[in-house]
């Protein structure tokens, strides 16, 4: 506890005890200059105040003692657990970037001169943890939690810099707060390239991302694709892919379940399009497979298009469509020509309240 939080401990003691030290001031005048035969009640007040001074005192004291002074065992459990923290999440991460560079490698040369092996390994690992965009508030929030723990231990390093040698148990708390503080300031470094390095390729994940979540929606739909492409009967095809189609019905329980389908593919396909067409950089390997993925699946957008299925629906919604604008127009035309009908007849109204006021002639 530093100086000054000693001199608030007591300007707080000081005002807290100066009612109870005021009441036992007025007690004792009454007893010495008020009454020359004092009450056993007015002796007992004196002496209640007193212990009560004194207990309060010691409650305030032990109450600053919490308040203001987080102990240094506390503070530096806190800081232990964060720094575990950090290390147990994003060591493998780090490592991976550093180990594909050489030792005398800058931060700058590693974050500009990219590896695809690397940014690969870096997204499979952290694919099934958070997106990029979490991924990297959550990591810049641990870097700042740790940059105020190398502070907060800063401090306390230099404070108990001067009791160590007299003070064996200060000597030893300085011991494990010096150690750590090491550990965080050696593991900023790292995070930050990690940070820095994920954050220059992000592009590279936000693909990487799409492409696992469109394999994973669509996984049926390309198997099925794989085993009957080369098939000259697309009959078992377009049943296979029938039988894809009713699963993503089965979901979203759609009127129709080809035309849902076909605009939902379609959708992902545009998406993954623009999210290649975003690319920071030129991914080659990563281009390449998302390319083969997007031809794909537009080849099963292709077979869902050509099915029976897909016409039969397109026409009926058709109709539906042409029945609805059909009725919106009758309403329009209906609700126009009750407008009009009201108008008429406010008019009428009015002619015959103008009729009635008009002055009588002989």
């Amino acid at each position: 506890m530093n100086h000054k939080k000693v001199i608030i401990m007591f300007i707080l003691l000081g005002c807290v005890s100066s009612t109870s030290i005021g009441k036992i001031g007025y007690f004792g005048c009454t007893l010495g200059y008020g009454n020359s035969n004092p009450s056993p009640t007015t002796i007992a007040k004196v002496l209640t105040g007193g212990i009560a001074v004194v207990a309060t005192s010691y409650c305030l004291y032990r109450f600053c003692s919490w308040l203001f002074g987080q102990s240094d065992e506390k503070l530096l459990e806190k800081a232990n657990g964060a720094y575990n923290n950090a290390y147990a999440r994003y060591n493998i991460m780090y490592s991976t970037i550093k180990n594909a560079f050489p030792v005398y490698s800058s931060n700058s040369d590693i974050i500009y001169n990219f590896s695809e092996p690397v940014l690969y390994q870096l997204a499979v690992e952290k694919h099934y943890e958070a997106s990029i965009g979490i991924y990297l508030r959550h990591l810049n929030s641990t870097i700042k939690n740790l940059e105020y723990y190398k502070r907060k231990l800063a401090q306390k390093v230099s404070f108990l810099h001067t009791t160590v040698y007299t003070d064996s148990s200060k000597a030893l708390l300085y011991d494990h707060i010096h150690a750590l503080l090491q550990k965080i300031k050696t593991i900023l470094p790292s995070l930050s390239l990690l940070h820095d390095y994920l954050r220059h390729n992000k592009s590279y994940f936000t693909l990487f991302e799409l492409e696992s979540s469109l394999l994973y929606r669509y996984n049926q739909e390309l198997n099925v694709l794989n085993t009957y492409s080369c098939s000259h009967d697309q009959s078992y095809l377009k049943e296979a892919l029938h039988q894809c189609v009713m699963m993503h019905h089965s979901h979203n329980q759609s009127r129709y379940p080809y035309l849902t389908y076909v605009d939902m593919i379609s959708k992902d396909i545009d998406t993954l399009y623009n999210t290649i067409r975003r690319l920071a950089f030129n991914y080659a390997e990563r281009i390449n497979y998302a390319q083969d993925l997007y031809n794909r699946l537009g080849a099963i957008k292709g077979i869902a298009v050509s099915t029976n299925q897909y016409h039969t629906e397109l026409i009926e919604r058709e109709k539906v469509q042409l029945q609805e604008t059909e009725l919106a127009i009758q309403q329009q035309q209906l609700h126009a020509m009750q407008q009009q009908n009201y108008l008429h007849a406010q008019e009428l109204l009015l002619q015959q309240q103008q009729q009635n006021n008009r002055p009588y002639r002989m």
